[in-house]
């Protein structure tokens, strides 16, 4: 075997163990086709092929490609509601799932339907108390703080909050969360100093059960610098928000779609701080990987978009 022959198949290898992967489920779903006969071993072959897809979907979305993930979804519940039925857990976690990347993409109204419609189910299959209904209902509440319905948001996610102390106990990640968004809800209402209260007891329990360098803990930080900034401590701000960007830096990579929130922060407390030529660098940042990852239309793309404008007038 020569050297670039060689090469060639080191170079391919990832390929091939994919390939190899996929030829042996097909081998494996078309012998149970044939030994369980064909209606049994259909279904059983298509249940794995939607198990499969829904992974590949999550996986599109946490790396930004929304458009492509909720086209994947769609499918995945197309054949989850035929093969197993509208109700079954799999079908409304997949439909969950595909409200999560509405949000992404910033069509509110259509993740909300979609959240109140598995959120109806989920209560009456699965119980009000159910982690897949918490989980749902979180993401109603979510959805309603984005299209400024605060009010009704709030006692969403206080009813999550209660149900989650109380089943899973105050430091468990989920009832953080819960406790994270809830903050998020005060800091949107102008409460600052409620939800920098609850910022930083978030903050605390997840730095000690999490680690600093965990996606949670580092959006706690974010938030809690959000907050800083809305109350004119600039200088806390701007600490919090680099501290942040660059342990999402060290650990994320430079590409990674949650650094770009964190780039674009930074850059409007530079700018409030006057220190234009550093907050431009960051604004870029943050518009080129959006638009990367979101589109030229999306309202993150957009609004990084003016900021970058601002700055350049400012130049």
């Amino acid at each position: 075997m020569n050297g670039k022959f060689l090469s060639f198949i080191c170079r391919q290898h990832g390929r091939i163990v994919v390939w190899a992967a996929l030829s042996f489920v097909l081998v494996v779903s078309g012998a149970l086709l044939i030994y369980l006969g064909y209606p049994v071993g259909r279904k059983l072959y298509l249940v794995e092929w939607a198990r499969q897809q829904n992974s590949i979907g999550i996986s599109l979305y946490e790396r930004g490609n929304y458009h492509k993930a909720a086209e994947v979804l769609r499918a995945v519940i197309d054949t989850r509601q035929r093969v197993l039925g509208p109700e079954h857990p799999n079908t409304l976690v997949s439909r969950n799932h595909l409200a999560i990347v509405f949000r992404a993409q910033a069509k509110y109204a259509e993740a909300e339907a979609e959240n109140r419609a598995v959120l109806s189910i989920m209560e009456r299959v699965l119980g009000s108390e159910h982690p897949d209904t918490l989980r749902s209902r979180n993401n109603l509440a979510i959805v309603l703080r984005a299209r400024g319905k605060c009010p009704a948001a709030e006692a969403e996610q206080r009813t999550v909050l209660s149900i989650q102390q109380r089943v899973k106990g105050s430091e468990h990640p989920d009832t953080l969360t819960s406790r994270n968004n809830l903050a998020l809800l005060l800091y949107a209402q102008g409460r600052y100093a409620d939800a920098e209260l609850e910022h930083r007891a978030v903050l605390a329990v997840r730095q000690r059960v999490l680690g600093p360098q965990h996606p949670d803990t580092l959006g706690s930080r974010n938030n809690l610098a959000l907050v800083f900034y809305a109350q004119g401590k600039r200088a806390e701000a701007e600490a919090e928000f680099r501290t942040v960007l660059g342990t999402c830096d060290r650990v994320f990579g430079p590409e990674h779609p949650a650094v770009f929130p964190y780039c674009y922060n930074l850059a409007k407390c530079l700018k409030a701080e006057g220190k234009t030529a550093e907050a431009f660098s960051f604004a870029r940042r943050a518009l080129e990987g959006w638009r990367k990852t979101l589109g030229e239309a999306h309202p993150d793309t957009q609004k990084a978009k003016k900021l970058v404008e601002d700055l350049e007038q400012s130049r």
